[in-house]
């Protein structure tokens, strides 16, 4: 028998936030939107943030957040160093995804998806590839008793424009 889905209703209610822009110009500072985890673009035209499952852009002068995209759990937002692409984790439960949006094209992809736990996605400085750190299922999720030893994490990275993927780190079993 697998592991059932948390039901929302009864998961805690995550207490309200609100996006705040303080200028160094000397402008008082603003609210923007309610929501958290904000990420502000290289050109620091754009914030991104989640509200709920829902990730908004907004502009840091204000205005109304526009709903960008829906991605369950979705979390540690991350922008392209030419920020024409968001990175994004979502927490499937038991295991996760890392995916982009493009901006310009409006479209999601999940990079090199599975049934692990990938997350902390990084973008290399030109913008050609997206690292993450990948910790495999448990093979002994239903096992009794003390675990010794944890199985080996990895480290991924997936070239941007053509999608491949490939490890360039594998920890020892155990560590």
């Amino acid at each position: 028998m697998g592991r059932e889905a948390p039901n929302p209703a009864l998961q805690p209610e995550r207490p309200k936030q609100d996006i705040w822009a303080a200028y160094l110009d000397g402008r008082p500072a603003k609210r923007l939107a309610e929501g958290h985890s904000p990420a502000v673009s290289p050109k620091g035209n754009m914030v991104a943030f989640i509200r709920e499952t829902q990730v908004y852009f907004v502009s840091p002068d204000g205005g109304d957040p526009v709903k960008t995209f829906e991605a369950r759990g979705v979390a540690e937002l991350g922008w392209s160093p030419d920020g024409s692409a968001l990175s994004f984790v979502s927490n499937r439960g038991d295991h996760s995804f890392v995916g982009v949006y493009r901006v310009a094209t409006k479209t999601l992809s999940y990079l090199n998806p599975t049934t692990d736990r990938d997350g902390f996605p990084s973008w290399s400085p030109d913008g050609k590839d997206i690292a993450y750190i990948r910790i495999p299922a448990s093979i002994r999720a239903f096992a009794f008793g003390p675990e010794r030893s944890g199985e080996p994490w990895s480290i991924w990275t997936t070239d941007f424009t053509s999608g491949k993927s490939r490890c360039v780190f594998r920890a020892k079993s155990g560590v």
